[in-house]
């Protein structure tokens, strides 16, 4: 943990990384002990758990940016509304999704790398609620994430998981789980 936190979250200013925990699955019949999670299985855990301050997900997707001269095809994660304030995390300008922007049905909303924010869009600070087409579809730019962010690894985008991965079957177990643990509950 002492690597991790000193590589991985430490640099990107993770509020109180000691009760941040990921939450995972296990299949003994199969003897898979980190298996990911369904959409419909986080929205569970979420309603039901009581030992944390707040429970949020991400999953990569492939993300493009069709708006642009040539469509541009980037690295991205569809993110439920809490994940950044639960991870402490803060938009260089603008803010991150809200509740109702992680519903079905709800309009477009993305946020940016700050790398793709100075190098597709020149680093206007009018870019916030500007329309931007990803996927073929507008959404409206909510923020840019701080300089060499790329959570969870190398992404450039992020939309709310809710009006993408809400139809998603039980069985596909594809999200990443993340929970801070509320004051007084250790993960032992």
């Amino acid at each position: 943990f002492s690597m991790v936190n000193g590589i991985l979250m430490t640099p990107f200013g993770f509020t109180e990384p000691d009760r941040l925990v990921v939450v995972s699955s296990s299949n003994v019949e199969r003897d898979i002990t980190r298996a990911g999670l369904s959409y419909q299985d986080f929205k569970d855990i979420r309603a039901r758990a009581k030992s944390f301050e707040g429970i949020a997900a991400e999953t990569f997707r492939s993300l493009t940016l069709t708006d642009l001269e040539e469509p541009v095809r980037l690295p991205g994660a569809t993110i439920s509304w809490n994940l950044f304030p639960i991870l402490g995390i803060r938009p260089h300008i603008g803010r991150t999704f809200r509740e109702e922007e992680d519903q079905p049905g709800a309009p477009g909303t993305v946020l940016l790398s700050y790398e793709t924010w100075t190098q597709r869009f020149d680093a206007h600070s009018a870019i916030l609620g500007r329309d931007i087409g990803v996927n073929g579809r507008p959404h409206t730019v909510v923020g840019v994430m701080p300089e060499r962010f790329k959570f969870p690894e190398t992404q450039e985008l992020w939309i709310p998981m809710g009006p993408i991965e809400d139809a998603s079957p039980r069985g596909e177990r594809g999200l990443q789980v993340f929970g801070r643990l509320a004051d007084g509950v250790t993960e032992d």
